[in-house]
């Protein structure tokens, strides 16, 4: 008999990442209701923490779809995402109390992410793409600083104000030349 070839044990990187991401955002759907205690959800802070990163790796419309979901506009599913793990305060502790008029919007995620799919529809569904909040102020601040060319040019075409100032680099200008 012979002994399979080491190609057989392998995983393929990209699709690994599209499964974790989709078991993390998965995982979060499911904190439905207000969180108290977080301590009987062992995988809640790893999945909060690291979906973006392992989405970040592929792109699916069945990824794209979850991430929308867990993106619905100030949902207690989105709310609970930020208060275990804000991804644009990444040296601070979870907040379970934390008020929704703190947070972001998820479009200021979406383009922080750099996820145009979802960005797309929460732009169709009104979202305000001048809204202020979070590290870098603006949606438009986030992508640039985050290198996002394609984000940053979507946010252009749909009305974003270049001019807009404040967040951690003050304008989007010197966000992108960061």
């Amino acid at each position: 008999m012979m002994k399979p070839s080491i190609k057989h044990y392998s995983i393929e990187a990209n699709m690994a990442h599209k499964f974790i991401a989709s078991s993390c955002i998965t995982y979060l759907i499911h904190f439905t209701n207000a969180l108290e205690d977080i301590e009987p959800f062992p995988l809640a802070h790893y999945a909060a923490k690291h979906w973006i990163d392992h989405a970040g790796h592929t792109h699916t419309d069945t990824l794209a779809s979850l991430a929308f979901n867990l993106l619905q506009s100030q949902s207690i599913i989105f709310l609970n995402w930020i208060r275990i793990y804000d991804v644009d305060r990444t040296h601070s502790h979870m907040e379970l109390s934390r008020l929704p008029h703190k947070i972001p919007t998820p479009l200021y995620y979406a383009a922080r992410a750099g996820f145009s799919g979802v960005l797309k529809e929460l732009l169709k569904q009104g979202a305000d793409i001048n809204a202020k909040g979070g590290t870098y102020n603006t949606a438009l601040q986030a992508a640039s600083a985050h290198g996002h060319t394609a984000i940053v040019e979507l946010l252009l075409e749909n009305g974003a104000d270049v001019h807009a100032q404040g967040g951690y680099w003050k304008n989007a200008l010197c966000a992108a030349s960061q």
